[in-house]
């Protein structure tokens, strides 16, 4: 289900599985029938990562502010461990959890002879416990020159077990990822009418009501340009990053792992007292440096700043290589520059290739019957497609007639499928309702009191259902925004305490104070 999604899959919240908007990450890995499908984006070399380079990390790791380099964080990317928002810290801790966790895979049983313990206590005892040289070197039972030969060896061995990771980074896609989903229906038509858009202005604002497909369309646009150029997708989360100072600290990380740390090293030095002019200045300077797709998110999120609105439209007037995508349900005031793209909702023969590709097997008299009662939005449509499975054509008639509003609509279908539900299905989704922003499956397993193993079985499960959609790779499940409230608006008081409570459990253990603090207040509200 993703980090913090944080991303151990690094995601999105689901989505519907055809076009419709993802926005609550969750990685649920290996979802649907555990296949990976091939990402259509260009995949470039690993993290490098010598042997020297892992010492001097392993070295830092009782400093964890010291540790981040951009081949620091493609390794956490390779392995779903980005944290969000990228923070010299947040990377720190993040590679220390990640190397801490690595070492104890390395522990051997008991029972085993010495030579075969070596490795681990080497470096547990070197880097965990941090002990000097000398006192290491006694505490082992070595003799200097042994303890040196021995903590080649097993960097070396460790090394081995961090990049063998099933995937490698995709530059392109640094911070949140392109939130493609598996299951995308193509629209031809639409797209190339959003490229004719894009031709004409360098800033269109992509709108639509929620689950048109916005998020999905331009996320298939944007792995394409990502063969050609950088992208760079950020999405605004209320509370978390909706403003433009939290914007500026996330292209800052990104142009610093591309190696432009300007304005990075100036926010992270400046603190709390950021010059808004400074900061904008180095912003334009960064986004300056060669072609690049910058895709914001969410972006009705961040109507509450107009500071960032002014930004995007000095920033798409003033750099002539930097094309800006916004993406949000409300159609914007026209008071600035760039682009109006309405996304229409799917045509008739569009919601019947969706269902069929969902494998529906239904008339056409039950298909236009569908498509004129969720009147084409790609979202009902998916959900629509779990309940046709069950659902004789008597029911069709019946529902299909009697509800009209799409509030209705959605209310009905999601309660049709979340009846068929197991309780273990249901205590995921409602746990997963709690977080506001991306997170894991070891999160998704904690607060939810599952076992890691159910969180990724139920995954499968969900995706058959249409609650939850795969992403490209395979390796993500979304929910959608309306999903996730759905469930959370039928919690219990007592049940929502208590799943904020445990989230804010979690999140103070891993020192993200601003998110343990969220939980702990929505726990005391009840």
């Amino acid at each position: 289900m993703v980090a913090p999604v944080e991303a151990a899959a690094s995601g999105r919240a689901t989505t519907s599985a055809a076009t419709a908007m993802p926005t609550r990450a969750v990685s649920l890995r290996r979802a649907a029938d555990g296949r990976k499908d091939v990402a259509d984006s260009v995949e470039l070399p690993g993290p490098s990562v010598s042997e020297e380079k892992l010492r001097r990390w392993l070295t830092c790791l009782g400093q964890p502010a010291r540790l981040p380099d951009p081949d620091l964080l493609a390794l956490l990317d390779a392995h779903g461990r980005t944290p969000h928002p990228v923070t010299s810290v947040a990377v720190g801790e993040a590679a220390r959890e990640l190397f801490t966790e690595a070492i104890e895979r390395l522990r051997p049983a008991k029972d085993v002879p010495r030579a075969q313990q070596l490795p681990y206590l080497v470096l547990s005892t070197c880097f965990v416990h941090g002990l000097k040289w000398t006192s290491a070197a006694d505490r082992l039972g070595m003799s200097p020159r042994q303890l040196t030969r021995e903590r080649a060896r097993a960097i070396r061995l460790l090394r081995e077990q961090l990049l063998s990771v099933s995937r490698l980074p995709t530059l392109a896609v640094a911070q949140d990822r392109i939130p493609a989903i598996a299951q995308f229906l193509p629209r031809p038509a639409v797209s190339r009418s959003l490229l004719e858009s894009m031709s004409r202005s360098r800033l269109v604002h992509v709108h639509g009501s929620r689950g048109i497909g916005k998020t999905s369309l331009v996320a298939e646009l944007a792995l394409e340009h990502a063969r050609r150029v950088p992208v760079m997708w950020l999405r605004f989360r209320p509370g978390v990053n909706a403003s433009l100072v939290a914007l500026a600290f996330e292209v800052g990380e990104h142009l610093k792992v591309s190696g432009h740390s300007e304005l990075s090293d100036y926010l992270h030095d400046a603190l709390a007292a950021v010059d808004v002019g400074i900061m904008t200045r180095l912003l334009l300077r960064g986004l300056a440096d060669g072609p690049r797709l910058l895709v914001l998110d969410d972006f009705h999120q961040a109507a509450t700043d107009p500071a960032i609105s002014e930004f995007v439209d000095e920033a798409a007037e003033r750099l002539g290589s930097l094309r800006v995508l916004t993406v949000g349900r409300h159609q914007l005031d026209g008071r600035g520059v760039g682009a109006q793209f309405a996304v229409p909702p799917f045509t008739t023969a569009e919601t019947h290739a969706l269902l069929a590709q969902l494998d529906v097997d239904a008339g056409r008299e039950i298909v236009d019957a569908v498509h004129q009662w969720t009147e084409g939005l790609p979202h009902l449509v998916t959900l629509a497609a779990s309940w046709l499975k069950t659902a004789s054509p008597t029911d069709v008639a019946a529902v299909t007639t009697s509800l009209g509003r799409q509030d209705q609509v959605q209310d009905f279908l999601l309660g049709a499928i979340s009846d068929l539900l197991d309780a273990a299905d249901r205590a995921i989704l409602d746990a997963a309702s709690v977080f506001r922003d991306r997170f894991t499956d070891e999160s998704l397993a904690f607060v939810s009191q599952q076992t890691l193993g159910a969180v990724e079985d139920a995954s499968r499960r969900l995706v058959r259902r249409h609650l939850a959609s795969r992403s490209r790779d395979g390796d993500v499940a979304f929910f959608h925004a309306s999903v996730r409230e759905y469930f959370y608006a039928r919690l219990s008081a007592l049940e929502r305490a208590a799943l904020h409570e445990r989230a804010a459990d979690w999140y103070a253990e891993r020192h993200h104070v601003a998110e343990a603090r969220y939980h702990r207040g929505r726990a005391g509200s009840g």
